[in-house]
């Protein structure tokens, strides 16, 4: 069996916008406050033409609703105009999950907690949860006239007066009115908040930022003309071979080989639909976490939105091959495992592990400069483990492959 595996390197070798970075620029072209922006050839064109109008207000009606901001849109600008080079949203929504879980440790201990307790460490990053606070109150409050609400040295500032905030555990109140909460408060100066509520709210402006981010790839990405590279063309001429991908697009649309070929999409396929279709989420572990944050974890999101489940039957396959009971035992079988585009890091762990260590299984690894080389080694040694690394290396089945990404046949239009 022939599998190719691609990340999104395949997609940006295809010069092809997919970075989280391009997403977070397209967002402020949209904004409605016209955050100022760097040109875009690519983008420009798409967000001024008229026909996509449609489009972009859907995702301004669900990122900016109401002008208040997504959290996690919110959160992630603040990154970016920190750090021009951070384009991470995993690697950030795993930080701030594990200090929630933190938060609800502490909740949990003595089921009543304020943002001002002494039990909070300095080292707890309480930014964002005070973020989701803000709104959380803006976009639930019962009242008609929009909120001036705001965090101010951990208490909630609201008609110029504060109010000391204490998150429960085990008290929802999905009644959430701001001034009658003030008013049934056994002290006039203070608010509960369900702290499963407010959990809850970030899962779901996850959802809808998620749903934004598919939105802008299946409406504009994979619209896009994109070249053919010439080397990938002659690898899916190969015959029966598999698609494995860890990308949302459909780029492998523009070879017409891809009409015969099983393909499937591990973190989900970007659809038009009004589904939330994708997987993005927290790193695969086997640590023993709280199940009120297991929704954020890929796994179970991979479970429940049903994503594409092909590379479980493939390996089933594959092993069968070795096992002299079954009637597709052929033991001298080879298979092979190409690489594309996928930087091997760790959040995608056991995956890797599992194919590349399959019996009679020859990887090979293509990479673009000599640095990339040596980064995808360093990563794929981190998966694996120095033996079991060393074995398959000086075996040879392990290759690392220059790609000629540079050769591309021609530009076309997606089918």
């Amino acid at each position: 069996m022939d599998i190719l595996l691609i990340g999104n390197g395949f997609d940006l070798a295809h010069k092809l916008p997919t970075t989280y970075k391009d997403f977070l620029d397209f967002l402020e072209k949209i904004h409605p406050n016209n955050y100022a922006t760097s040109p875009s050839t690519i983008l420009d064109p798409f967000v001024k033409n008229p026909s996509n109008k449609d489009l972009l207000n859907n995702i301004k009606e669900l990122c900016f609703h109401n002008n208040i901001n997504n959290i996690w849109y919110d959160y992630f600008h603040n990154k970016t105009t920190s750090n021009q080079n951070w384009c991470d949203f995993e690697k950030e929504i795993e930080y701030l999950v594990k200090q929630l879980e933190i938060i609800k440790a502490k909740v949990d201990e003595h089921r009543a907690l304020g943002l001002l307790n002494a039990n909070f460490s300095d080292s707890i990053n309480l930014n964002f949860l005070e973020m989701a606070i803000v709104n959380y109150c803006k976009k639930n409050s019962k009242l008609l006239y929009s909120l001036d609400v705001r965090i101010n040295q951990h208490s909630i500032n609201y008609k110029g007066k504060h109010y000391f905030i204490i998150l429960t555990i085990g008290s929802p109140n999905p009644q959430f009115n701001f001034e009658a909460t003030i008013a049934i408060t056994t002290t006039c100066n203070t608010i509960f908040l369900s702290f499963e509520d407010i959990v809850t709210f970030i899962l779901k402006q996850l959802e809808i930022f998620t749903k934004c981010f598919e939105l802008y790839l299946s409406g504009i990405v994979n619209e896009l003309p994109c070249p053919k590279i010439s080397f990938i063309n002659n690898l899916l001429d190969k015959k029966d071979i598999k698609l494995l991908t860890f990308n949302y697009t459909n780029t492998l649309r523009n070879y017409k080989q891809s009409d015969n070929i099983e393909v499937c999409f591990i973190h989900g396929e970007a659809c038009k639909n009004e589904n939330d279709n994708l997987v993005l989420g927290i790193d695969e572990n086997s640590e023993t976490i709280d199940p009120m944050f297991t929704p954020f974890r890929k796994y179970f999101q991979r479970a429940s939105k049903e994503c594409n489940k092909n590379f479980r039957k493939w390996i089933n396959d594959i092993k069968s091959r070795f096992r002299a009971d079954s009637v597709y035992y052929n033991p001298n079988l080879e298979h092979n495992l190409y690489v594309i585009g996928h930087s091997l890091t760790l959040s995608d762990r056991f995956i890797l592990n599992e194919l590349i260590t399959l019996q009679n299984m020859t990887t090979t690894i293509y990479y673009h400069s000599d640095d990339n080389r040596i980064n995808l080694m360093k990563n794929l040694a981190a998966i694996l483990g120095y033996q079991k690394f060393s074995e398959l290396i000086e075996n040879d089945f392990i290759k690392f492959e220059e790609g000629s990404f540079n050769r591309t046949m021609q530009n076309i239009n997606p089918y």
